[in-house]
């Protein structure tokens, strides 16, 4: 059943949904944005965080500690040309 917004317009409509691709690849999607954070990609031990700004390198982490908080791993990136 679709129920038409009472408001007239989705400016403050909050969706989550799970996308399943062609490939197989399940892709969450969840509602506003918690951070300030641009993209987060994780999988079940990583997670690789890039904020908006473009100053700022990714973040990454691998694998988890013994009090169950993820640990950083530091690479060195090569600027892009």
């Amino acid at each position: 059943m679709i129920v038409p917004l009472a408001v007239g317009h989705d400016d403050d409509l909050v969706l989550n949904a799970l996308f399943r691709l062609s490939n197989g690849l399940a892709c969450p999607v969840f509602g506003p944005p918690i951070h300030p954070r641009g993209v987060e990609v994780r999988t079940a031990d990583s997670l690789i965080c890039w904020e908006k700004s473009a100053t700022i390198l990714p973040a990454i982490y691998q694998g988890f500690d013994a009090d169950g908080k993820r640990v950083p791993v530091n690479r060195a990136f090569t600027p892009y040309q």
